[in-house]
């Protein structure tokens, strides 16, 4: 099969420099709450409820509540985390071979909300700036790009540092880079942009805050610390699925529920394939090593992984601080319980034309002549090994460990910068980090590049220090389910229904073909209002 190509590369590779902070373990289970009784004890859980939902998160609760808001059905969503806590380190992934055979973490939201409850807080529904804070950073906005009627709020914090106006003045300094008229215009460029926060009190505001808190419906039950091994089946049918409680080693105590209308999958982009795969839905000379009944082959399942890298930019120090408040504008993150109007967030996306705009049309060149199946893991579907899908170029694996399939996390393989077109790409990040403070205003502050040092300028040696610092996450990780024809590799239809199969769907952001050019909470926001609708016509 020919390469099959999307727009340019000038225009679908871009460059993303994430704010996103660092994860910590999670905690304890909360008690249950009272006045919840939705939030269940193990032994309350019913034998059958109309819908099954694996995976309370960003999607898994927006679904439960669309799904549940009628008083019509029934739904036990089956969460595997506390209900409240901090992040998790999950999995830790295969050594990565083009990143000098370093690891990183797998990380993920483990608690009710999921990711959502612990990401870089994107945005969802629109609350304006007030007129301070939009006249001193200059922010400009359109509602109409907007919506207003979801309980998950976007708003923008009362405080700012002074010399973040500096820093975005700088962007303009240099040629190309434009300024769209709001974050969410879909246009590549530089603009403020809202976080997930509640204006009235400047805390957290996502799937859990949206979706679960103060929704005291009896159709509605949530099952937390409890995860999901597989789903079961009469016939080709899904009937149900089998969970233990969270650290069980076997499936001694194993419980079962069913599901009289569908099994929806929203467990993420990690763990929704290890349940397919322990499943028997999958690639057939992978479950047979795991020893699991083949049910479906689709070898889709757990390939096509994606995440946005995150590096390729230089650690500076300034003689001379931007603002009084020091060196560093550090964004601050908003809390789950504490208010915070610091946190502050600006992003610069643009065309890789204005990132290298001396290099772009080699890059693009060879990007257009390589052979992409080279750089595609060894195993990998074979109707699928010639597509080439938008940024990064690299493709990974998560798959079912063959020693332990059901209570061993999966085997994780990012294969980052497998591609060398990515390695590429970051090379020029370097160069434009360069050139944004050392040839616009910014460079009367006197910027010091502490690594690699402005002496290292061949592109080899830029090379070995993207492989030595890139990480090969943002925690934006998709693709893993894919929304694809079944023939190209797809795992599931247009109606978010897994082929082979009826009465069970994905419903999270591993059905994304490809990472978007953006942060991934809006879109997976997107996904599960969109699979609502989608569920309840075809109930």
């Amino acid at each position: 099969m020919a390469p099959q190509r999307g727009p340019t590369l000038g225009r679908a590779l871009v460059a993303l420099l994430s704010l996103s902070g660092a994860y910590a373990r999670s905690a304890k289970c909360q008690p249950r709450a009272v006045g919840d009784p939705q939030l269940l004890n193990p032994d309350e859980v019913e034998d059958e409820y109309d819908y099954i939902i694996v995976g309370g998160g960003t999607a898994g609760l927006t679904v439960a509540d669309r799904l549940t808001e009628s008083g019509e059905y029934t739904v036990l969503v089956i969460e595997w985390g506390p209900t409240i806590t901090a992040p998790r380190s999950g999995p830790l992934p295969a050594a990565q071979t083009n990143l000098n055979n370093r690891t990183t973490a797998v990380i993920g939201g483990l608690m009710l909300g999921g990711s959502s409850g612990v990401n870089g807080l994107q945005a969802w529904r629109f609350h304006p700036p007030n007129e301070d804070t939009a006249e001193a950073l200059d922010i400009k906005y359109d509602e109409s790009y907007w919506g207003n009627t979801s309980d998950v709020h976007a708003s923008f914090p009362t405080f700012n540092w002074p010399g973040l106006r500096l820093e975005m003045e700088a962007f303009s300094e240099i040629e190309g880079v434009e300024f769209p008229p709001d974050s969410g215009a879909g246009s590549p460029g530089v603009y403020w942009y809202p976080t997930s926060a509640d204006p009235s009190t400047m805390t957290r505001s996502f799937s859990r805050t949206g979706h679960f808190d103060g929704i005291a419906r009896e159709n509605y039950n949530v099952l937390t610390d409890h995860r999901v091994l597989n789903v079961l089946f009469d016939e080709d049918s899904a009937s149900g699925v089998r969970y233990v409680a969270k650290g069980a080693k076997n499936d001694t105590d194993a419980r079962s529920v069913s599901a009289r209308k569908e099994v929806i999958l929203a467990a993420g982009t990690i763990h929704t394939p290890q349940i397919l795969q322990g499943s028997g839905i999958g690639a057939e000379a992978l479950l047979e090593s795991a020893g699991i009944e083949l049910k479906v082959d689709l070898p889709g399942v757990g390939w096509n992984f994606q995440d946005h890298p995150l590096g390729g930019v230089l650690p500076l120090t300034k003689r001379k601080p931007l603002d009084s408040d020091g060196l560093s504008c550090r964004i601050r993150r908003v809390s789950l319980r504490t208010p915070d109007h610091r946190l502050r967030k600006r992003r610069l996306l643009p065309p890789l034309p204005v990132i290298a705009p001396e290099a772009f049309e080699d890059i693009a060149s060879r990007f257009e002549a390589q052979d992409p199946a080279a750089y595609l893991p060894a195993d990998s579907p074979e109707p699928i090994g010639a597509l080439v899908y938008l940024h990064p170029a690299s493709r990974g694996t998560v798959y079912v460990n063959p020693e332990n399939p059901y209570f061993a996390e999966p085997v994780v393989d990012y294969r980052a910068m497998s591609n060398p077109a990515d390695v590429d790409i970051e090379v020029e990040f370097v160069k434009f980090t360069r050139r944004y403070w050392t040839e616009t205003s910014l460079s009367e502050y006197g910027p010091v590049e502490t690594r690699p040092g402005e002496d290292v300028r061949e592109d080899e040696d830029l090379r070995a220090y993207v492989r030595a610092n890139v990480s090969p996450s943002t925690f934006h990780p998709v693709g893993t389910s894919a929304m694809l024809p079944r023939e190209l590799g797809g795992v599931v239809d247009q109606a978010l229904l897994v082929y082979g199969v009826s009465k069970l769907s994905v419903v999270d952001a591993s059905v994304m073909p490809d990472l978007p050019g953006a942060y991934t909470q809006q879109s997976a926001f997107a996904v599960a209002e969109k699979a609502a609708d989608l569920i309840k016509a075809r109930a």
